[in-house]
């Protein structure tokens, strides 16, 4: 399903904490989702781990749900599924 990336960050271990940290701080918003790291090997800057959360029905709810967070300062992209 669609997804939203809420962070990108060196390591699994760094993901973790920073799900813990958002869910505490937006847990209305994030409460219900699940965490997923993906992992991304970007040419000449090395391997970057990106904290998503999902699953959501669809573009709209992911985009909603990213307006949500940004109005909070909570940097979001929306994920195709």
């Amino acid at each position: 399903g669609w997804r939203i990336q809420l962070v990108s960050l060196r390591s699994e271990a760094a993901g973790q904490q920073a799900w813990a940290a958002l869910r505490k701080k937006n847990g209305d918003l994030l409460g219900k989702l699940s965490m997923r790291m993906e992992k991304a090997d970007i040419k000449g800057k090395g391997t970057y781990y990106r904290l998503q959360a999902g699953p959501l029905s669809g573009k709209d709810a992911a985009s909603a749900l990213c307006q949500k967070l940004k109005a909070r300062k909570q940097g979001c992209i929306i994920v195709r599924p």
